[in-house]
């Protein structure tokens, strides 16, 4: 049926090309493929719009909470710069703390170390950080704490701890401290030494405390003799 179908039969100033039908045939599947393009490229617009609509409906008073957040930006960088003023404040009084205490507790500890080391150590040196170095008479020369044994470091520590609370006395004002609390000072030293120890409480120290409290296995021993 198809083989019998006749051509139309064109005007004699028309004539008909199949490289014409194909090439226009290649230009409506580009046209198409344009279309779809475009088609694709105004659905993702659309969508773009819409995401920017809601944004701009969401975010309307953006200024306002831009100018609050800008307020609270100036009032946190005011406290920032009052919390350095504050901590070079700190930094100045504590170095200056440090300078004036820190000869006065050497100066006690040199008092405290030979009463309860039986004379066998009698100088310190605290660094900056109040790092403690002991002057070790056998060596000839200052040795960190942690080189002794734990009982002489022990005894050395309550030395620094008793020196402490001897600088920090206000004494220019007429004021001391009610008492001294002690727990545990004794039990690493032997029997010599806690009589030191117990003799400095009751002579040197009892005239800077008005009660001394004394925690230690190891007194009976000593108030029997």
């Amino acid at each position: 049926k198809l083989a019998g179908i006749q051509r139309p039969t064109l005007p004699s100033d028309v004539v008909f090309s199949e490289d014409l039908l194909a090439e226009t045939g290649k230009y409506r599947d580009s046209l198409n493929e344009s279309v779809s393009r475009v088609r694709t490229q105004i659905e993702e617009a659309t969508a773009r719009q819409l995401e920017i609509k809601t944004f701009l409906e969401e975010n309307k008073n953006i200024e306002g909470k831009v100018e609050a957040q800008q307020r609270k930006v100036r009032l946190l960088e005011k406290e920032l710069a009052v919390v350095k003023f504050s901590v070079r404040g700190l930094e100045q009084t504590s170095e200056s703390l440090r300078n004036r205490v820190k000869p006065q507790v050497e100066r006690y500890m040199g008092l405290i170390l030979p009463a309860i080391t039986s004379g066998r150590y009698k100088a310190v040196e605290l660094d900056d950080d109040y790092t403690v170095r002991v002057f070790d008479p056998e060596a000839g020369e200052f040795k960190p704490k942690e080189v002794f044994s734990g009982g002489t470091e022990d005894q050395l520590l309550l030395a620094m701890r008793l020196a402490f609370a001897l600088a920090l006395i206000p004494q220019a004002k007429g004021q001391s401290p009610e008492f001294l609390f002690l727990d545990e000072p004794l039990g690493s030293s032997d029997r010599i030494r806690r009589e030191g120890i117990v003799t400095l409480l009751q002579k040197e120290l009892s005239q800077n405390f008005k009660q001394i409290f004394l925690i230690s296995q190891s007194l009976t021993d000593i108030l029997r003799q």
